[in-house]
């Protein structure tokens, strides 16, 4: 055998291979991406209708998995250890939990938690970097379980901001999984709590519509809601959120991705289902 020939067959064979491949690549990144052209006619179909855009809109949008999420249970002393010192009375009712020392309460119902410091703790000045340096060292004190939680959003609140944070989950924004904890003069009044064990992505990735076509349909629900109130868009970005509920201990139920746009002013982001065939 002529060993040169073959080996020169060989390195042939794999040039045109790698050159195969990288053409697919590009085919593919190509295939899920927005340009210029487009970006900019969206911007200025939305500028035409009083929707300004603030930030960078992406031009990448590739396939994604849905999110098994499993139902966390709680455990009470878990609970109670963190917001209150000492053993705090137990209330049954028909669907919630209640828990209450002095002037504070935590509410468990549905899933949801809500704790209550009617008296807060002391004189603050709840400027909007003091609340979210007071709300972070809180959270840092919940313990392990909220280590994967990261600032999300701030927002005025009475004479202080509302501080959220979310779940990060393998470099993605898991907005159902979140902590409110809400600054005043009176120190930190109230905390909400969201949350479900992320477990895996399920399933075969399935395409998301382009972010062109969500901010389409973002103005289509804004305008149909606030008319012709102008707006300050202030970012876009794609989430996972579980709109399943249910009170069964464990059980497994799915996270969908979303556009999420936030709307300077507005205290909700619009939220758009990702997956074009069920929008």
């Amino acid at each position: 055998m002529d060993w040169d020939k073959a080996k020169s067959m060989t390195i042939v064979f794999l040039l045109a291979l790698n050159l195969f491949l990288t053409v697919l690549v590009l085919i593919n990144r190509n295939e899920y991406r927005m340009d210029n052209t487009q970006r900019k006619a969206v911007i200025e179909l939305l500028e035409t209708n009083g929707i300004h855009i603030n930030t960078n809109v992406m031009l990448s949008y590739r396939p994604m998995k849905q999110l098994d999420m499993r139902v966390y249970v709680y455990e009470p002393q878990e609970l109670t250890g963190i917001f209150f010192e000492g053993e705090p009375e137990r209330i049954v009712q028909l669907d919630k939990v209640i828990y209450t020392k002095d002037d504070d309460s935590l509410t468990i119902q549905n899933g949801y938690i809500t704790y209550d410091r009617v008296s807060g703790a002391g004189n603050v000045a709840p400027t909007e970097q003091n609340s979210q340096r007071l709300a972070t060292e809180y959270l840092k004190g919940m313990g392990e379980m909220f280590s994967s939680f990261k600032p999300d959003d701030i927002f005025p609140y009475e004479d202080g901001y509302r501080v959220t944070f979310c779940e990060h989950y393998k470099n993605y924004i898991v907005y159902s999984n979140m902590v409110e904890i809400y600054v005043t003069s009176r120190g930190i009044t109230r905390v909400d709590i969201q949350y479900n064990t992320p477990v895996r992505f399920e399933g075969q990735a399935m395409e998301i519509c382009s972010p062109d076509e969500a901010l389409l349909n973002f103005m289509h629900k804004y305008l149909s809601e606030m008319g012709q109130t102008e707006a300050e868009v202030e970012r876009i970005d794609l989430v996972y959120i579980q709109n399943e509920r249910t009170d069964q201990p464990d059980a497994e139920l799915k996270a969908m991705p979303y556009y999420r746009v936030t709307v300077a002013t507005l205290e909700a982001p619009y939220i758009i289902n990702a997956y074009p065939i069920t929008n």
